[in-house]
């Protein structure tokens, strides 16, 4: 095994292994010396230092990784270290090669293999190896690398989905030459205040990405209609922007262009303005971009479908229905005006409200069938921070003592008013915050007054009524206050119930497939053969892994069918000799869930013991032990009873 296979298994093994492993244990699954171990890890720390995480070695314990960026993600970058470049560049050098696409593009210019691998320093076969990931990240735009000419290869594809891709660009990549040649007619601070200037654009209740992207979006408006790259705009969809507020400020800053730089935009410029300004605002009560009374339906329609698949009754949550109709509704524009939206927090949310994300997904599915818009994963993320909410909403529902809280926090009145904001979206009329003092304001009497403090700064006296709880209110915060507050514990279902979702004849070890396609064809044709599904459900499987990697992390993945009409409950389980992509992510062992209609209030529960399985009790790794289905079984109620 050579050097950088040696270091991205270590990376595997301490990612499945949190609470850590000896050097001798690293040593003897990896096949070296202990010896070899040390010095592979001590280049492991080098590599690591940009992600800001660190491999803590513990006296008598071993090894530990301790990852502030998502560890899945590590494992991403070290599946690439087998390249030339290395780990650590891999990332870089895909962010250099599309800044310089895009340059071309912006230039009208082409980018040969040649120019790629001489400014690089690197061969022919990697840059070969970068320009195939170039394509896949394109496609996700509908955008293509084709050859022009002889002179080599451009961006290729609709107008409209080229802007949108640079915008996403620049929203992850700092590139100075790509920023220079985007506000090469005039600077970005003069496009700022040209903007501001405008009272009808200053008034818009944009965030502040929003505003940049606007920013950009104007000058590539000016830079690309200059070079004959103008938007195609139908008729019909000229007719619905015409009538809106935003076309009227779009004119105006088309006006102030021709006043400030004398450049004249295109009419059919001055819609795709109408459309940034409008997918790029946050809609607030009152404002319509699509009729009150289809949104108001659509969202009805989704919480029926949500109930009927997952057993989960949100139809009293006006909270719930209220967010949903605010945020479908720019959501939707966004996607009818090929207009982009980048999430933050996506992996974050994927990763902390793991339910809330599938039922969103089968949600997404619910608006393209009656919408025919597609959503993507950044859209999906947000529309499960309000059913992750809700699910917080409705687990206090029952309690019937409101508890008087003092909310504790150092990092400002702005932070701490989001703070208190995400206390009562999460467990809305339980609990009553009474104040947010500054920590030195803090008294007996304070204490003796609450029933908590929740507090993200250390305080100095010690009281039970203090709970510690992270400026974000993370999942574990909730968790925190769901069992110290209100007594809940997290129950996934018994052991019982859940052996009644397991076969011997869907349980297999060690295959050999090498891509998603394959383990899902496998796993759907068995279900089918075994009566767990029909073709129509299996059919669905794969739509539903289109919507969304089912990818978990920790080397697992969940896949389940969206259409459960005719099935039967039942969780395949399948275990691969090496791991393969799937997705961003590896995987090694697959759950294929179904379950039937009967049953779908079981559907929560079910999926949050396998989730916690592998999570919480390292089931990858400990599924290398496993020879049979009973020892599976066994094993199973073992880690998570």
């Amino acid at each position: 095994m050579d050097k950088n296979l040696r270091k991205k298994r270590i990376i595997e093994l301490l990612i499945t292994r949190p609470e850590g492993m000896t050097g001798e244990d690293i040593a003897t699954h990896i096949g070296v010396s202990s010896r070899t171990v040390r010095s592979d890890i001590k280049k492991l720390q080098e590599w690591l230092q940009p992600f800001k995480s660190e491999i803590i070695a513990a006296p008598n314990k071993g090894y530990r990784l301790e990852a502030k960026e998502p560890r899945e993600m590590l494992l991403q970058f070290s599946d690439e270290s087998t390249s030339q470049v290395g780990m650590v560049q891999s990332v870089s050098q895909q962010n250099y090669i599309v800044g310089r696409f895009i340059v071309a593009c912006l230039d009208d210019d082409s980018v040969t293999q040649m120019n790629l691998s001489e400014a690089m320093h690197v061969g022919i076969s990697t840059i070969k190896k970068y320009l195939a990931e170039t394509r896949q990240k394109l496609a996700e735009w509908n955008l293509t690398l084709e050859q022009y000419k002889t002179e080599g290869l451009r961006i290729a594809g609709e107008e409209g989905n080229i802007r949108s891709f640079i915008v996403d660009y620049l929203q992850e990549v700092e590139n100075p030459l790509v920023k220079e040649r985007i506000f090469s007619h005039t600077s970005d601070v003069q496009y700022q205040d040209l903007l501001l200037n405008i009272s009808d654009v200053r008034n818009l209740p944009f965030t502040d990405t929003a505003q940049h992207n606007l920013i950009v979006q104007v000058a590539l408006s000016v830079l690309r209609s200059q070079r004959g790259h103008t938007l195609a705009i139908t008729s019909s969809l000229a007719q619905k922007l015409e009538v809106s507020f935003e076309n009227e400020t779009a004119k105006k800053i088309a006006n102030s262009i021709n006043e400030k730089l004398s450049i004249d935009l295109p009419f059919s410029e001055v819609f795709y303005l109408t459309q940034c300004l409008l997918t790029g605002k946050k809609f607030h009560d009152g404002e319509t971009g699509l009729n009150d009374d289809h949104i108001r339906q659509l969202v009805e329609t989704i919480l029926d479908r949500v109930d009927e698949k997952f057993g989960l009754d949100f139809s009293d949550d006006s909270y719930l229905k209220e967010g949903l109709m605010l945020h479908l509704r720019i959501a939707i524009a966004r996607v009818q005006f090929h207009m982009a939206i980048r999430n933050e927090l996506l992996e974050t949310v994927k990763h902390d409200y793991p339910v809330p994300f599938q039922i969103s997904v089968y949600a997404a599915k619910v608006v393209s069938d009656i919408e025919g818009v597609q959503f993507n994963e950044n859209e999906i993320g947000y529309i499960a921070l309000h059913f992750g909410a809700a699910m917080s909403r409705n687990s206090m529902m029952d309690l019937d003592e409101v508890k008087r809280v003092y909310i504790v926090c150092s990092a400002g009145l702005g932070v701490s008013m989001l703070l208190k904001a995400k206390v009562r979206e999460h467990f809305r009329n339980s609990i009553q915050v009474v104040d947010v003092p500054p920590a030195y304001k803090v008294t007996q009497d304070i204490i003796d007054d609450a029933d908590f403090i929740f507090s993200t700064v250390p305080l100095p006296m010690e009281s039970p009524k203090i709970l510690s709880v992270n400026h974000m209110l993370q999942k574990e915060d909730i968790e925190k206050i769901q069992r110290v507050v209100f007594h809940r514990q997290d129950e996934v279902g018994s052991d019982d119930l859940m052996r009644g979702f397991f076969h011997s004849n869907s349980f297999f070890l060690d295959k050999d497939f090498k891509t998603r396609e394959e383990c899902l064809e496998f796993l759907t044709d068995q279900a089918v053969q075994g009566g767990y599904m029909d073709e129509q459900s299996k059919q669905s499987v794969f739509e539903r892994e289109q919507l969304s990697s089912t990818a978990v992390g920790s080397l697992a993945a969940l896949p389940h069918a969206m259409d459960t009409e005719h099935v039967k409950s039942n969780i395949s389980v399948l275990t691969l000799q090496k791991p393969i992509p799937w997705g961003d992510m590896q995987v090694q062992i697959v759950f294929l869930l179904t379950i039937e209609q009967e049953k779908s209030a079981l559907w929560e529960k079910v999926f949050l013991r396998l989730y916690h399985f592998i999570k919480d009790g390292n089931g990858a790794e400990q599924m290398r032990k496993i020879r049979d289905f009973e020892q599976f079984m066994n094993l199973f109620a073992e880690v998570i009873p």
